[in-house]
């Protein structure tokens, strides 16, 4: 969340474009513009994107909780690291908020054509925390759980972060540092295509099943991200153009917060049908809770379907809403040995799916 779109009137361009850097009068247009421009359209504007803000910070924050629920119930890694992931989007884009609405915020530097950066380190830690949680998310939708390849690509992503704070100017370091993050995504993307295309076809045909148009979608926003990014600070098409976003609109990225929320929706929809399978099947009879119904059920259910020790081991941690990689580590056995156990519980029970093994549970 950084800056967004918007252009300025061709009648305020024309009061300002004879101006002079560090002249009196240039101070005078600055000062004319902000005014101007805050008595015209300010009242609108600092309304809508007040809401905007709030919305924005609002969606990750449910984000963040929904991601965490989803995770102490399934125990599934890619949810922590997706609600790390909303938590320090919601952090940077409060800290846009916080600048517009204490005025903290420099104004944009109408003839030179800068865009301070405020916070920098505090951006740089942010932004190193947003991209390590998606990076662990790609790993953990792939099944890669070695340290090395979390370590060395997000050490490598910070390095470089790092580095473009010291490019001048501010337009360019700002560029290096913002299109790092996207690059950084492509990278994320191409790893998880070459384990996709590594993958055997039933598993791949799971895997696009289950991520792939979540992915794609993701891809094409990335790259209207870097696009934006590149306009608005490398080519400075059009330059005057920017003072329409004085306040309230610098520090945003459109694209970029389209992205979350599109994230955000396609989380919220996936951890639904998790915590629904958990919380909405269970019965309940006065002074008697779920637990202890499941509790007696299981053995009788067990029993019913002439179902193995080491079976009911899995199914237990079925029922309890783990997936496969979950159960594995779990019971210190192969996701191969988990998989083979599920398949055989799902034969003896007449079941094809979770679901479909949690409503029979249940229904008794």
């Amino acid at each position: 969340m950084r800056w967004g779109g918007g252009y300025a009137s061709s009648t305020l361009l024309s009061l300002v474009g004879f101006c002079t850097e560090g002249s009196d009068l240039h101070v005078f247009g600055v000062k004319f513009i902000r005014s101007t421009y805050q008595y015209a359209k300010g009242p609108v504007v600092s309304a809508f994107y007040f809401f905007y803000g709030i919305t924005f910070v609002l969606v990750c924050m449910v984000a963040v909780c929904v991601s965490v629920c989803t995770y102490l119930v399934s125990h599934r890694t890619s949810y922590l690291t997706v609600s790390a992931f909303f938590f320090f989007d919601m952090l940077e884009s409060a800290i846009v908020f916080l600048d517009e609405y204490q005025d903290r915020k420099m104004m944009v530097d109408i003839l030179s054509n800068q865009f301070p950066m405020t916070h920098p380190i505090t951006k740089l830690v942010l932004s190193i925390g947003i991209m390590a949680s998606m990076w662990a998310f790609a790993l953990a939708i792939v099944n890669k759980t070695s340290r090395l390849h979390m370590l060395v690509p997000c050490i490598a992503f910070s390095a470089f972060e790092a580095m473009s704070l010291v490019l001048q100017p501010d337009s360019i370091k700002q560029l290096a540092f913002y299109a790092l993050r996207s690059l950084f995504m492509f990278v994320a993307f191409g790893m998880i295509f070459v384990c996709y295309r590594k993958s055997k076809p039933l598993a791949r045909k799971s895997f696009y099943a289950r991520y792939g148009r979540f992915l794609i979608v993701m891809a094409v926003l990335t790259a209207f991200v870097l696009i934006e990014d590149v306009r608005v600070l490398g080519l400075n098409i059009g330059r005057i153009e920017v003072i329409d976003y004085l306040y309230f609109a610098y520090g945003r990225n459109i694209p970029e917060n389209i992205m979350s929320v599109v994230a955000a929706i396609y989380t919220i929809r996936a951890a639904s049908r998790i915590l629904s399978l958990r919380f909405s099947a269970p019965p309940t009879t006065s002074g008697t809770s779920a637990k202890q119904i499941a509790e007696v059920r299981f053995s009788a259910f067990c029993d019913q379907h002439d179902i193995s020790a080491r079976e009911r081991e899995v199914l237990d941690l079925l029922l309890d809403g783990q997936d496969n990689r979950a159960i594995a580590n779990d019971l210190f056995i192969s996701v191969g040995t988990v998989k083979s156990h599920v398949h055989t519980i799902f034969r003896k029970c007449g079941v094809s799916s979770r679901s479909e093994l949690l409503q029979s549970f249940w229904a008794g």
